[in-house]
């Protein structure tokens, strides 16, 4: 028998502590019986930090008890999904379990929380949804989410339309893009008669998104069609997202083509805004083997506005954060030891000074600008030290 005592000890952490770095120790505030807000104003927040494993410890009690986990209180099997959940999402190198393992502990006390019915938070049904999906069970995944949005739509509209997006995007994870759009088209129905208030352009842009992800044309063009005539003023945004299919597709001289006509045809106003430029470059990462394409569209772009002061500026800013993102988003992928080149490190900078000679002969100049140049200077500075000349 487990002493309730100890049971009680772990919850408490697990509810109402901040869980630090390695999943091993929590932080607790006392605020004196206010709440946090007006107490960390007053300056009366008290810290204490707390070192507890709630794996070994219910390991532990488990083991000496001779208990089964079924034996718990359904609401720690929750609170213990919860926490293993965020380990794996977060997963430290260090830890001592595989992750394949953690991933494990959250399925079996998420399935503990649901058989006593107490699974209900959009959180939580996420999260084990997900952890489904991921384990291979993507029929388990999507049945929980259709039964709790049942559940959800007789006392909860807002959780329920937000498991059903949640819903799509387990389809589409799932590798079953159809069902998706089968899910998104009777729903497309549904608002043209009158009987849903989903949002139509929200609905055609993650059908666009759906169909890039798994190189579907048809639905493509279908879905994208119909955001060109449903939302006409946002033509950048449906542009950059041909863009981005072109790319998924393996068509990088279309891609290209298509940058060049939407950068001429809307020029940047301002690098604090959405612009053609970030969508393109942001494109251009999401694609591995075309990212050395984003960086031959940037310097074409300088040789053939050098007239253009405005455009050079905005040019020279993306290209000197653009070829260090290049590097940096490979060696995440391949090698995060690797150093990054000092010639790449370099060439940034000189496009950085490029880029503030020419914001400071402008007459109107932004003090938020100015601290961005600023700021991507001390970081450029960072990246030198920390990758020394070999």
């Amino acid at each position: 028998m487990i002493r309730t005592s100890s049971l009680r000890k772990v919850r408490f952490l697990l509810e109402y502590g901040e869980a630090q770095g390695d999943y091993r120790s929590f932080l607790l505030y006392n605020t004196g019986g206010e709440d946090y807000d007006t107490a960390l104003n007053k300056g009366t927040v008290e810290e204490k930090t707390i070192q507890f494993d709630p794996h070994a410890t219910i390991s532990g009690l488990l083991q000496r008890s001779k208990s089964k986990p079924e034996e718990l209180p359904p609401v720690l099997a929750l609170h213990l999904g919860n926490y293993y959940y965020r380990v794996y999402q977060n997963y430290p190198e260090t830890w001592l379990l595989k992750k394949e393992e953690v991933r494990t502990q959250a399925l079996r006390w998420y399935e503990l929380a649901e058989k006593n019915s107490i699974l209900v938070g959009e959180s939580e049904i996420r999260g084990y949804a997900t952890l489904l999906i991921e384990e291979g069970k993507a029929d388990k995944a999507i049945s929980l989410v259709r039964e709790k949005i049942q559940f959800f739509s007789t006392h909860d509209e807002s959780g329920s339309e937000n498991l059903w997006w949640f819903l799509i995007d387990l389809y589409s994870r799932g590798g079953r893009p159809v069902e998706a759009f089968k899910e998104l088209d009777e729903r497309i129905r549904l608002v043209s008669s009158g009987k849903s208030s989903t949002d139509l352009a929200s609905l055609y842009e993650k059908g666009a998104e759906i169909a890039i992800h798994h190189a579907r044309k048809p639905e493509f063009e279908r879905y994208v069609t119909n955001l060109e005539k449903t939302v006409p003023d946002k033509q950048m945004q449906w542009g950059a997202l041909r863009h981005r299919f072109a790319l998924r597709t393996g068509d990088p001289i279309a891609a290209s083509a298509l940058a060049e006509r939407l950068y001429q045809r809307y020029p940047v106003t301002s690098i604090l805004k959405e612009n053609v430029l970030e969508m393109l470059m942001q494109n251009y990462l999401l694609f591995s083997s075309y990212r050395k394409e984003g960086l031959e569209f940037l310097d074409r772009q300088i040789k053939t506005y050098q007239k253009d002061s405005k455009r050079l500026f905005d040019l020279y800013m993306y290209r000197s954060a653009y070829r260090l993102q290049i590097h940096v988003n490979n060696a995440s992928e391949k090698d995060p030891q690797k150093a990054i080149p000092h010639q790449v490190i370099q060439e940034s900078i000189q496009d950085l000074k490029q880029a503030e000679s020419l914001y400071k002969s402008f007459k109107d100049q932004d003090p938020e600008i100015l601290s961005i140049l600023d700021e991507w200077s001390k970081e450029l500075g960072k990246f030198l030290q920390s990758n020394p000349t070999p």
